[in-house]
């Protein structure tokens, strides 16, 4: 966050900028202040920070307004409240003015997953609500992951953002055709491969994220986008109740059901997938499971537009983590008889053979690469990452400091752990530094080389790769990037164990100087 600067306008309308909040590529958000109702709001406005076209800036604006008539027709506990939208009379500048949330995503907050699975389904069935009153507007998010859903003090979930939303009309399709948006790790088979949604996609998505909330693994893990999408395609994760034995079999079927490959085998809507939540919470069988005859492997085709290139990956960081909430129970159900339900076997798999055959490739590409890697790994070792603790097995609940080990531990005292920054600026020169626990551990200049010039244009691109010791144990860690004219500052935890290192790349956007940390 960054406080109002030379580049921040004192005003949008008539609202009094305060700070700034965060940037995307499309938009910038604010606290903000409105003064003909004495209250606090959110104030998101459009900041193309590079050159557009007279009609890709239409685009833009078109989007943007969207948005606007999106959420402003939605009135629900579950999703972000929208007051206002309009342009500012003296700038042209359009914006949206939204209730103020004081909270955290699910992406930033703590405890981290794994977590109490009962906390966790009470979310979720709030979250399955809301999507369900989303969806009977005719509103499909499209876009459903761990930051953009914010969690408030009083342990209350609030979806937000339908800024790439598909508005069910016959007129209007806001996205073009074979244009993906979303986040792979939380896409659904269909969105993946570019075919026409519905708010079942929307249904995968919240599974997705319950998966990851209650098992502390993200559902289809993996290295890389093809390895990610290979997976939503083709591989289920294993049920929550083989990494944690104490979730219920019912809560296995609720987010198997919720990850079904084919949308006609998961939840017909946000709210029965809610009654199910209910009545696994209350400890009674799911309503709505005799209904269910089990998933199945749907037949797709790969719909890649001709020309087109596969969007950046944009995981989560590694360490996100879930707000912490406040310990309430649902209201008791009158109890009825509980009958408990075996998983039911799935039919055998078709894979395509277009598919197959790049799934081949990419297996043939897999080998080649565990080869190098294996050569390299003769003379020199490096620690595991999380990401790949978590492909491995490792359970999230596994301890090395338990029995022998742990006594052996307390008696010769905790060896240090490593921090290793790696920073990537686009800049001529900016200057590092980063707090650990509130103490500055390091500050360093890191000029930026020319790669090069294009047009009168140049490109620069400066990286530096720093090693920092801390003691084991969760630490706070705060990084900011700053250069002739302005400046980022970025927080988040982590946890880190007796001679272990944790990789943080740090990243400043060329476009609009973002400030990205990210666990890998």
């Amino acid at each position: 966050m960054s406080f109002p600067s030379e580049s921040t306008p004192p005003t949008v309308g008539r609202y009094e900028i305060r700070r700034e909040i965060g940037r995307g590529m499309m938009g910038v958000v604010y606290e903000a202040f409105d003064p003909a109702l004495g209250r606090a709001i959110a104030l998101k406005v459009i900041h193309l920070a590079f050159p557009v076209t007279p009609e890709e800036s239409a685009a833009f604006e078109q989007r943007f307004l969207t948005e606007a008539r999106i959420a402003g027709r939605l009135s629900h506990p579950g999703i972000v409240v929208v007051h206002d939208a309009g342009r500012d009379a003296d700038t042209g500048t359009l914006f949206i003015a939204m209730e103020y949330l004081e909270g955290r995503t699910l992406s930033q907050s703590s405890p981290e997953p794994p977590l109490d699975w009962r906390e966790v389904f009470r979310v979720g069935g709030r979250l399955a609500e809301a999507l369900h009153h989303a969806h009977a507007g005719g509103v499909i998010h499209r876009d459903i992951k761990p930051a953009n859903i914010m969690v408030l003090a009083s342990g209350d979930p609030k979806i937000m953002d339908f800024g790439i939303a598909k508005v069910e009309t016959a007129r209007m399709k806001l996205t073009a055709t074979g244009q993906s948006f979303g986040t792979p790790l939380y896409m659904s088979p269909e969105q993946a491969l570019g075919q026409e949604v519905d708010p079942r996609t929307d249904l995968f998505s919240l599974g997705a994220i319950l998966y990851w909330l209650v098992t502390g693994r993200l559902a289809f893990g993996a290295e890389s986008m093809m390895a990610i999408i290979g997976k939503v395609l083709h591989k289920d994760p294993p049920p929550p109740s083989t990494l944690r034995p104490e979730v219920p079999g019912d809560a296995d079927y609720v987010i198997a059901r919720a990850l079904a490959k084919a949308p006609a085998d998961r939840y017909p809507s946000g709210g029965t997938m809610a009654e199910d939540i209910a009545d696994v919470l209350a400890g009674h069988s799911p309503r709505h499971r005799a209904d269910w005859s089990g998933a199945r492997a749907p037949v797709m085709a790969l719909n890649v537009p001709a020309g087109s290139t596969p969007a950046p990956l944009e995981p989560p960081p590694a360490e996100a983590k879930t707000s912490s909430t406040a310990r309430s129970s649902s209201p008791a159900r009158p109890e009825r008889t509980a009958t408990l339900h075996d998983r039911r076997p799935r039919p055998p798999r078709r894979v395509p053979r277009s598919l197959a055959a790049v799934v081949g490739v990419i297996v043939l590409l897999g080998i080649a690469g565990l080869l190098l890697v294996a050569r390299r790994s003769r003379t020199t070792a490096s620690p595991p990452s999380p990401s790949a603790e978590a492909e491995a097995g490792v359970s999230p609940s596994a301890s090395p400091s338990s029995g022998l080990a742990g006594l052996l531990s307390a008696l010769q005292g905790e060896k240090p752990a490593q921090l290793a920054i790696d920073l990537e600026h686009p800049l001529r020169s900016v200057t590092l530094r980063i707090w650990v626990d509130g103490e500055l551990a390091k500050e360093e200049r890191v000029a930026g080389r020319i790669t090069k010039k294009v047009i009168g244009l140049t490109l620069r691109k400066g990286v530096s790769h720093d090693l920092i010791e801390v003691k084991p144990g969760r630490h706070d860690i705060q990084v900011q990037v700053a250069w002739d004219d302005g400046e980022r500052t970025q927080r988040i935890s982590g946890t880190f164990k007796p001679e272990s290192t944790r990789r943080l790349d740090v990243t400043l956007g060329r476009v609009l100087k973002d400030l990205t940390l990210e666990w890998r």
